[in-house]
C-alpha cells in the first residue's frame, strides 16, 4: 500500500459527528455516546455497513461548496474547510458526466437521499447539507 495523497471530488450529503452519532444510535442496538469516545471508528463502520455509501474520509484537507439551485458550486455563499479533518459524505447515487446532467434539478437529488435517511432522520435539513467536497487526503 502506497502512501500518498489522493484526490477527493465528491457529491452529497455532508454529515457531521452529531448527524453520525445519531444515525448511529438508530441503528446500533445499545449504542451511546461514550461507545463513540472509546471507538471513535467502529460506529461508522456499523452505519456504513446499513447505507453502503457513507464514506469515512480522514485525513482530509479542503473545501465543501453549497450547490446553486441548478448544481453549480455556489462561492459565494459560506464554505466550509477542512484541514487534516475527518468528514462523512453520503455519496450521490449518480454522477455527471461530458454527456448527461446528474439530476434534472436539486429536489431530485433531495428525494434521493430522504428515501435513503428519511426513517433515521425525517427532520433533517436536506438541502443545507448538500455538498460538492472537494480536496486531498492522506493514505
Amino acid at each position: 500500500m502506497s502512501m500518498r495523497d489522493y484526490a477527493v471530488d465528491e457529491y452529497g450529503l455532508l454529515l457531521d459527528e452529531k448527524t453520525m452519532k445519531a444515525l448511529a444510535k438508530k441503528i446500533c442496538e445499545g449504542y451511546t455516546d461514550e461507545d463513540y469516545d472509546e471507538d471513535p471508528y467502529g460506529f461508522n463502520e456499523d452505519v456504513e455497513a446499513k447505507f453502503g455509501n457513507i464514506d469515512y474520509i480522514s485525513n482530509f484537507t479542503g473545501q465543501a461548496f453549497k450547490l446553486t439551485d441548478n448544481g453549480d458550486d455556489d462561492y459565494r455563499s459560506e464554505t466550509a474547510y477542512f484541514n487534516d479533518d475527518i468528514v462523512y459524505i453520503l455519496a450521490a447515487d449518480n454522477a455527471p458526466s461530458l454527456f448527461k446532467a446528474a439530476y434534472a434539478d436539486i429536489d431530485e437529488m433531495i428525494a434521493e437521499f430522504r428515501r435513503q435517511l428519511g426513517n433515521y432522520l425525517p427532520n433533517f435539513a436536506y438541502r443545507s447539507h448538500i455538498k460538492h467536497l472537494v480536496g486531498t487526503y492522506y493514505g
